[in-house]
This record gives C-alpha cells, sequence and structure tokens, in this order.
C-alpha cells in the first residue's frame, strides 16, 4: 500500500480479506467485514495525519480500533507490515506461537505468552524474525522473507495442531526446516 493517500477501501478490504483467510469467499465474518470497514472509515485521516514512526502509528490504530473487550493486535501489526513492508514482518498468532516454541526451547526462563499485548511483543518479534532471516543469508538457498514467514506460520499450526492432540501433517518436516 505504497501510497498511502491513495489506498482505497476496496484496498484495505482485499488485504485484510487475504490477512483473515477469507481471499476467496464470498461470504465471511461480519466481525471481520466490520473490522475492515472502521479501518476503511479512518484511513484518509491516518494518511493525512501523515504519521511516519512505526510505534506511533501502531498507538494511533489501538485507539482507533480498540474497544472495552478487545484490541486486534494481529491486525494492527498485519497494517503496519503493509505500510512498511520492508521493516516488519506479517506477525500473527501462529508465527508468535513459533516464536515462543522456539526462544523457549533456547531459553528455558522464556516468558511464553499466548498472544502479543502490545508494540514491544512486536518488536521481540520482529528482531526474532530479522535474526533468523539474517542467520540464514550466508546459505545458498537461504529462505526469502516470504519463505520464512510462510515456514512460521506452518510450524506454529502445527504446534497448536499438537497441543490440541491432534497429529500435524508434516510437522517434522518443518522442524527440521527451521531448525
Amino acid at each position: 500500500m505504497g501510497d498511502h493517500a491513495k489506498t482505497t477501501a476496496a484496498d484495505i478490504e482485499r488485504a485484510l480479506r487475504w490477512k483473515f483467510g477469507h481471499w476467496r469467499k464470498n461470504d465471511y465474518p461480519a466481525a471481520h467485514r466490520h473490522l475492515a470497514e472502521r479501518i476503511a472509515r479512518e484511513w484518509k485521516r491516518f494518511s493525512r495525519e501523515g504519521v511516519q514512526d512505526p510505534e506511533s502509528i501502531y498507538r494511533h490504530w489501538v485507539m482507533v480500533l480498540k474497544s472495552e473487550a478487545y484490541t486486534p493486535h494481529i491486525t494492527i501489526t498485519f497494517l503496519l507490515h503493509l505500510l512498511l513492508p520492508d521493516q516488519f514482518p506479517i506477525m500473527d498468532q501462529h508465527t508468535f506461537r513459533a516464536m515462543n516454541w522456539f526462544l523457549k526451547d533456547a531459553r528455558p526462563e522464556w516468558p511464553e505468552r499466548k498472544a502479543p499485548t502490545d508494540f514491544p511483543d512486536f518488536m521481540i518479534y520482529k528482531e526474532f524474525f530479522d535474526s533468523l532471516h539474517t542467520a540464514w543469508q550466508s546459505r545458498n538457498d537461504a529462505p526469502t522473507r516470504s519463505d520464512l514467514d510462510k515456514a512460521l506460520m506452518v510450524f506454529g499450526q502445527g504446534l497448536k495442531m499438537r497441543s490440541l492432540g491432534k497429529t500435524p501433517v508434516g510437522l517434522t518436516n518443518w522442524q527440521r526446516l527451521l531448525l
């Protein structure tokens, strides 16, 4: 979403439908539709304000989207990724779970969290992701940022399945890829 001022409501809806896993669906949950509409309504004002600092962008969307019961941190970090894709990876519950698994394995005292709740959580994930990506760059078959994102997502989904007592297909293959 390069030029924020030229981003349309349709652009926002398409991006969020993809993020929420509804890319090819004609009908999807009203809560997701409502969230996309709220973001689209606020987008023009956000663009005019010209907020550039990543934490300020994050805080802006927290103020706009929070409710008494819920703040969509994953959606907000996705907006930050759309605005600054070269700086910020996509983070979701699956990639966050994968990060916690790896950090807990490396550091048993790691304070594992179920879900991100604020900007510092996103920055921890960003540092983890960037470190992992950088460490692999000396290899001929180094994964792209997109490949790494997909691998972490699938690995995190596998961890979730395992926690539910289900056998995730291919989890050991993803473990080999990531370890």
